[in-house]
């Protein structure tokens, strides 16, 4: 966005997705469903001087930037639709998607259905604005210096970036399934006395055998480090009538059940537990 034509140009981008999503909705590309089944999401901020940054511009520059996301999820049903869908938005004939605002990607976004992404961010990142090296010369010659093999700030899906060629990608799946166990219909629960953590805040953990147990009795919830380093996730409860607090687990874990959990709650109300 720069100068008063930016806001004309993110109304008529923001319409652009739409109409597409409503003509697949409506049926005149085959009656199909909606290929998003989330918010379409706008985003505004001014520049940043990162040199990757998909708001760049060069110091004390008035420019702003929008960004759109658009985001499908499932569980592979919608995978296939959700790439024909971008295939596509992005074509010739409908205007080239964000391509036709010389739109960079977020990074963290997958773009393999974008036709020719690799060369259409490579010239991006390789245009001239002065004498000096351009953006993606600029990002290099850091990585190099710091990371002269590219193990850290390369991968597959930037090296086509980097290069201007595609590159060999996985392919997009459906959500992995679960290693972890079904919550029960009925979650176990257990109480002990408020009494024992009293005096223990989100920032200051009660501390047994090697574990860290946190309490916002604000926010109605408990988190427990484990001797995995995982992160169990518990709700909360306090009944002023008995002065008891009630742990019920909230998220499941990798390593152990439900019942397990609460165990590992209890070491932390025994009378050797530091708090």
């Amino acid at each position: 966005m720069d100068g008063a034509q930016g806001f004309g140009d993110v109304v008529a981008a923001f319409y652009q997705l739409v109409d597409r999503m409503e003509a697949w909705r409506s049926g005149s590309e085959g009656d199909m469903p909606y290929p998003v089944n989330l918010n379409a999401h706008a985003r505004f901020v001014r520049n940043s001087q990162a040199t990757l940054s998909p708001a760049y511009a060069p110091a004390g520059s008035s420019q702003h930037t929008c960004y759109f996301e658009y985001l499908s999820y499932s569980h592979g049903d919608l995978t296939d639709t959700y790439l024909a869908f971008n295939r596509e938005f992005y074509a010739p004939a409908h205007g080239l998607g964000w391509k036709k605002w010389g739109g960079l990607p977020n990074w963290g976004k997958y773009l393999d259905s974008v036709p020719g992404i690799d060369e259409y961010v490579h010239s991006l990142l390789t245009a001239k604005t002065g004498a000096g090296p351009n953006r993606l010369e600029q990002f290099l010659a850091v990585r190099d210096r710091i990371d002269p093999d590219g193990a850290t700030f390369t991968n597959e899906y930037l090296r086509g970036f980097f290069t201007g060629q595609a590159t060999p990608r996985q392919a997009l799946r459906g959500a992995p399934g679960a290693n972890y166990p079904a919550m029960p219909a009925a979650p176990p629960r257990r109480a002990f006395p408020l009494a024992n953590v009293e005096h223990a805040t989100p920032t200051a953990p009660m501390r047994a055998e090697g574990m860290e147990l946190y309490h916002d009795l604000a926010a109605g919830a408990a988190f427990l480090l484990n001797e995995h380093g995982e992160v169990n996730l518990l709700a909360l409860e306090h009944d002023p009538s008995t002065g008891m607090l009630h742990y019920v687990p909230a998220t499941p874990s990798q390593h152990m059940g439900f019942e397990e959990i609460l165990d590992r709650v209890a070491r932390f109300h025994s009378p050797h537990a530091a708090v």
